[in-house]
């Protein structure tokens, strides 16, 4: 009873330590008149934001309700941003909607100001969240796709005016999911001179992303954000829903990369976007965890993702589950992403690879030289110098670098296709002979490797896999080694594959909702 009578803003802030102990239900149960403050302290936690008139209200009232007792935003840690831009046109000032008083109307103002908007673009802030509905009698535009709905453009603005004033007053979020919110179909960065920040950005949540992203030092907000998950889900010119969705990843990445928590992104059912951005600055971004699975992309398009990074700590890409389209199946070479890899020997603590299906060196199992087949390939192979000056001079920079599995250290964990684990065990060199000395993998693990699962693995297709993976099995058993999990050997497991379109039965189509995010899909 004596708790209850201490001050509101040492309620919230006990509730926002038990939410991470997950504790506050004891404490509802022994203190009842703690329990309505707890359990709003427990809604807060995580906040969706859509433009549905149900999400739109519902928002505005936790945002009112933060700003009101600014400590309930310490509560959030969690935040979904749910509503793509599908064209790039201005936002239309409306009737205000929402009718507050002078005083709350000052809250509002105050925090916008905040959030780093001023003059103009304050207003027009202003103005999205005293919207109450993303419907109005004004009519659509044609975008690239088609018709756009006027609702569909205004539900955009608002969703995101609410999702960056709630970003901003929640100083302990350490986790957002968001779909991407710019709209990029004419290339923005093709032409990087022509794009003048101030003056092109007028998407209120990519505005405020991009501004903190380039100078995070000093602000109350977005310090403790350690991961973004991108939902890609809107369907761009010439995708299908049975196909990978074109969406600019490594467009997205300016938008967190650089803040100071930042560790993880990840995305699934992605395919290169011509329009999007190509390539980041070598090792400018924080991000050290990337997770890119179900998708499809071409192995130089992943290198350079990972070449941005200072340090990796872990790397998953898995294709499967969706049927290529434009681009059709994407032949993995192997050699580019463990390149940049080898830059990481001594951070890379996972690494998860399902590609095995996209190299069909690997197919031919009667072949006990697989690993031999790559050792021609160079720079000139992969692209043209004078046709592709800037793809050559990339993979010329990462060529220099060179190892085997034993050299990472730091690797504790590895899942990976039968013939990449025998490749990468046997070493990428500068300069490979084409009849390389023998090896043994027990011989060539990582020191520190505790887990180890294996794709493809099928006894009796090739004789030195079949000699490799006995040795393997027996020195696990033996006990002599760090291997705690080894998976794959006993019992094949298959290697993930793209699907044909159209995907029959459905249920094999890979979709958003199996890791808990909704779609809209048909």
């Amino acid at each position: 009873m004596l708790f209850l009578r201490t001050p509101r803003v040492l309620h919230s802030r006990v509730a926002t330590c038990l939410l991470l102990n997950r504790k506050v239900p004891t404490v509802a149960i022994r203190c009842r008149g703690y329990s309505g403050r707890a359990e709003s302290a427990e809604q807060l936690h995580k906040v969706l934001i859509n433009s549905s008139d149900e999400s739109l209200d519902r928002s505005f009232n936790i945002l009112m309700s933060i700003l009101k007792e600014p400590s309930l935003g310490q509560n959030i840690r969690e935040i979904v941003y749910h509503k793509t831009p599908r064209t790039d046109v201005e936002y239309e000032m409306g009737e205000f909607q929402r009718h507050l008083s002078d005083q709350d109307m000052q809250l509002i103002q105050t925090a916008v100001r905040k959030a780093g908007f001023r003059d103009q673009k304050a207003d027009r802030v202003v103005n999205m969240l005293m919207q109450k509905t993303a419907s109005s009698n004004q009519k659509g535009t044609y975008g690239p796709l088609g018709y756009v709905s006027n609702d569909d453009i205004r539900g955009v603005f608002l969703a995101q005016a609410l999702a960056v004033i709630l970003i901003s007053v929640s100083p302990n979020l350490v986790s957002l999911a968001m779909t991407r919110p710019f709209d990029n179909y004419f290339g923005l960065w093709w032409f990087p001179e022509q794009w003048n920040e101030d003056e092109d950005v007028h998407f209120p949540l990519d505005k405020f992303l991009r501004r903190t992203n380039a100078h995070p030092e000093g602000k109350l907000y977005l310090q403790n954000l350690r991961d973004v998950y991108i939902i890609n889900e809107f369907p761009c010119l010439m995708n299908v829903h049975d196909n990978y969705y074109r969406t600019d990843f490594m467009g997205c990445l300016p938008l967190f990369d650089r803040l100071p928590a930042i560790e993880s992104v990840g995305i699934d059912l992605l395919d290169v976007d011509d329009n999007g951005r190509q390539d980041i600055e070598h090792m400018t971004s924080n991000i050290s965890r990337i997770r890119v699975n179900h998708s499809s992309l071409h192995p130089v398009y992943l290198a350079r993702l990972l070449y941005a990074s200072k340090v990796i700590r872990e790397f998953q890409y898995t294709i499967g589950g969706r049927a290529p389209g434009g681009h059709g199946h994407q032949f993995f070479t192997p050699i580019p992403v463990f390149k940049v890899l080898c830059e990481h020997k001594d951070t890379l603590e996972k690494l998860d690879l399902d590609v095995e299906s996209h190299l069909s060196i690997f197919q031919s199992r009667y072949d006990s030289n697989i690993e031999d087949h790559f050792s021609e390939i160079n720079p000139e192979w992969l692209a043209d110098e004078e046709e592709e000056p800037h793809e050559f001079q990339f993979l010329t920079s990462i060529w220099k670098h060179e190892g085997s599995l034993r050299d990472f250290g730091a690797l504790r964990s590895l899942s990976i296709g039968i013939g990449l684990l025998l490749y990468y065990a046997k070493g990428v060199y500068v300069s490979p002979d084409n009849k390389r000395r023998p090896f043994m993998l027990v011989d060539c693990l990582p020191e520190n490797l505790e887990y180890l699962y294996i794709r493809g693995y099928e006894r009796g297709l090739n004789v030195n896999w079949d000699i490799q993976m006995d040795h393997l099995f027996a020195y696990y058993k033996s006990g002599n080694s760090k291997l705690k999990v080894l998976v794959g050997i006993e019992k094949m497991i298959p290697n993930a594959e793209d699907l044909e379109e159209p995907i029959r039965p459905k249920s094999l189509r890979w979709t958003l909702e199996k890791i808990g995010y909704e779609s809209d899909e048909g």
